[in-house]
């Protein structure tokens, strides 16, 4: 709770709901952790671009990939795997994904 109070500047009934919802909802923890990865992407993509850094084109190159993982979505990064993230449209896979697992 004193998180949520102190860090968060939540009134104290806030912070105490918050902090139960945490506790018990087995959901904020996957919330938790995918905020934190996304805010990771968002800090190594702003290292990687520098000055050019532009929040606008972070969450254009990151909502492009519509609904793909953090695992494919990481290569967004890095100038390794440029094109995850390209600005054109996304390539339609014809394999069934059964076929893939």
């Amino acid at each position: 709770m004193r998180v949520f109070r102190d860090e968060a500047f939540m009134e104290e009934g806030s912070a105490r709901r918050e902090a139960e919802r945490g506790t018990f909802d087995p959901t904020y923890l996957v919330y938790s952790v995918g905020k934190l990865m996304l805010l990771k992407l968002r800090r190594d993509y702003k290292e990687q671009q520098g000055a050019k850094f532009s929040l606008r084109a972070f969450h254009d190159r990151l909502l492009g990939n519509g609904t793909a993982t953090f695992s494919r979505i990481g290569g967004c990064c890095s100038a390794r795997t440029p094109a995850i993230c390209s600005t054109s449209p996304p390539r339609v896979d014809a394999t069934p994904h059964s076929e893939v697992l």
